[in-house]
């Protein structure tokens, strides 16, 4: 039992037009389509290995080919402008996440620059070693947000519910609800202040007092509405058997079948999951910033398990990218 529909968003000038509810920022349905083609566990199952890649991870040669990986499944899934446009806001905290370090750490023995002596705070000193610390965790932030943004773009929200409701129906009805609750009921206050202005009540004009009532008409109507709807819900729950379904189990309108692809790309994730373990615990994963820099490659493990790594993480995107060129493998895989 689907949670949500699958209906793709619609943007009329700047708005962002509620579908269903929710809003959907990213178009799931473009790009390739052998991201849609893909088992909802098998697709969360690469993008978790990734997070935990972006989170274990100090050593910056680790975090930039984790990037480049998300970059170009990004591109293969036809959401690279979508990208960009996400990255904005990531970028600002990434230049203020660097100012902060290089303002406030003030270790290092790399020094770039010392400020003149400043009342109440002393000399400021610059540092290289600071610069790189907060440029690399800069990049392990963009990191975070591009795999949450593959995320929106590889897998639909209602096929991830639908995979989350086969061990925890409660949740993702939960879940599912409160995906729901904001939009809806903007939309809804929308429609009631439409109705309004036909009637000829036009809402934020007036004296304080008019515009407080001509509020409080809106929110009653709106609690009205919302209490209907909810009923309308438990009816449509109630003649669905949802909770009565005893010992037996739940029952399912949709089965995603695990096919080959599905194998290969887990496999890979787990791969390049247990790879990413080994270097972090032998050393290789890391990279010491204070007192002073170390050599980017200061062993040759350090690039055998990012080559490793790597192979992993490209793979599934080779594989996507032969998807929709070659018959051949489409038909084996």
């Amino acid at each position: 039992m689907g949670f949500l529909s699958a209906l793709r968003s619609v943007k009329i000038g700047k708005k962002l037009v509620f579908m269903n509810g929710y809003p959907y920022p990213f178009n799931f349905n473009k790009g390739n389509s052998f991201f849609r083609s893909l088992h909802t566990g098998a697709a969360a199952l690469y993008l978790f290995s990734m997070l935990v890649m972006a989170l274990i991870f100090t050593h910056p040669l680790y975090l930039l080919g984790l990037s480049l990986a998300i970059v170009l499944a990004a591109a293969l899934a036809g959401g690279l402008k979508d990208l960009e446009s996400f990255m904005k806001p990531g970028i600002v905290m990434v230049l203020l996440i660097m100012g902060i370090n290089l303002l406030g750490a003030g270790s290092g023995e790399t020094v770039l620059w010392r400020s003149p002596l400043l009342p109440f705070f002393g000399r400021a000193v610059f540092t290289l070693e600071a610069l790189c610390f907060g440029a690399a965790m800069g990049i392990r932030l963009l990191a975070v947000l591009g795999i949450f943004f593959l995320l929106n773009v590889m897998v639909h929200p209602d096929r991830l519910l639908r995979a989350m409701s086969l061990s925890a129906s409660k949740s993702a009805l939960v879940v599912s609800l409160a995906l729901r609750l904001l939009p809806g009921t903007a939309r809804r206050l929308d429609g009631i202040r439409e109705a309004l202005i036909i009637r000829g009540v036009v809402v934020g004009e007036g004296r304080f007092k008019e515009r407080a009532q001509k509020y409080m008409l809106m929110l009653g109507n709106l609690l009205a509405f919302s209490l209907e709807d909810s009923f309308t819900l438990a009816e449509a729950m109630e003649a669905r058997g949802y909770g009565g379904y005893g010992k037996k189990g739940r029952s399912l309108y949709r089965r995603e079948r695990i096919r080959p692809r599905d194998v290969l790309i887990g496999g890979c994730a787990v791969l390049a999951l247990l790879l990413s373990a080994l270097a972090v615990n032998t050393g290789a994963g890391s990279f010491s910033y204070y007192p002073r820099l170390a050599e980017l490659v200061s062993s040759p493990e350090t690039l055998y398990f990012f080559s490793g790594i790597m192979f992993f993480l490209l793979v599934p995107l080779f594989v996507g990218w032969g998807w929709d060129r070659w018959h051949y493998l489409k038909s084996k895989i």
